[in-house]
């Protein structure tokens, strides 16, 4: 099963098949359009999702334990590569980048790429501008080697 709102694979699986679609009937963006997974409509969901990460401890600690298998599965790489489809307002990046920055032997090089869909109800627009401040910031503090790319 595939959906946008679901597990990270499923959504990959999502937006693959989405692009497949398009792309066998080469008929552009409006069969995209037609045939494209429907998501909630709200201008407010970013705002209320950052709500809830800060008062809601079970995200933050979601986060931290994806970031410390993470971490640990790469504590021997120089170079760190994350895709994050929906990559929001980046939260779950600042506890892996401070564990890299603590590292014994030193932080690797990391590169976000924070995938946005820019016809899609959760676009950000030039939010993701604003992710790679956010984040290129932290990564400056902590002395870990850092560069993000957009994809919109």
């Amino acid at each position: 099963m595939v959906s946008v709102s679901g597990e990270p694979i499923q959504r990959l699986g999502a937006y693959m098949l989405e692009g497949l679609v398009a792309r066998l009937s080469a008929s552009g963006s409006s069969i995209y359009k037609s045939l494209r997974c429907k998501e909630p409509e709200s201008a407010e969901l970013l705002s209320y999702m950052n709500i809830l990460y800060e008062v809601c401890p079970y995200f933050k600690f979601g986060y931290m334990s994806a970031n410390g298998a993470i971490a640990e599965a790469m504590k021997n790489e120089a170079r760190v590569h994350i895709i994050d489809f929906q990559i929001s307002q980046g939260s779950q990046w600042i506890s892996l980048i401070q564990a890299f920055a603590a590292r014994p032997g030193g932080p690797p090089h990391i590169r976000i790429t924070g995938i946005d869909d820019p016809t899609s109800a959760y676009a950000r627009g030039g939010g993701l501008h604003i992710v790679e401040k956010r984040l290129s910031k932290l990564a400056q503090h902590f002395k870990v080697p850092f560069e993000f790319h957009a994809a919109a």
